[in-house]
């Protein structure tokens, strides 16, 4: 689980890819998030995990409300869901590492 993760996601018509790197810290894990083309996530967030599963609570500057995720990893692959409340669930699947760049796309 500890390491970097990428799922993409089609929204609006959109192509988004979300950059999730969990890493240790002195009180246990800490999930970021990163997003391409644009980025809006940018304050790590304290992560809780049971297992395979990994919950997190976060904000961005792009919403003004909490942000909760749920991970759920399988060897190389995972499974998630993000919760925002402007827009409701987001599910997503997403494999191990940072994938393809969309930074230079248009």
């Amino acid at each position: 689980m500890i390491g970097t993760w990428h799922a993409m996601l089609e929204s609006n018509g959109a192509n988004n890819k979300y950059i999730f790197t969990i890493e240790e810290n002195e009180g246990g894990l800490q999930l970021l998030v990163q997003t391409e083309p644009n980025p809006f996530f940018n304050e790590p967030m304290q992560a809780i995990t049971y297992g395979n599963h990994l919950t997190a609570i976060g904000r961005s500057s792009f919403f003004p409300d909490a942000i909760n995720f749920w991970l759920l990893f399988e060897e190389d692959s995972f499974s998630g869901t993000m919760e925002l409340s402007i827009i409701g669930e987001l599910k997503f699947h997403g494999r191990r590492g940072r994938g393809p760049s969309l930074a230079n796309q248009e």
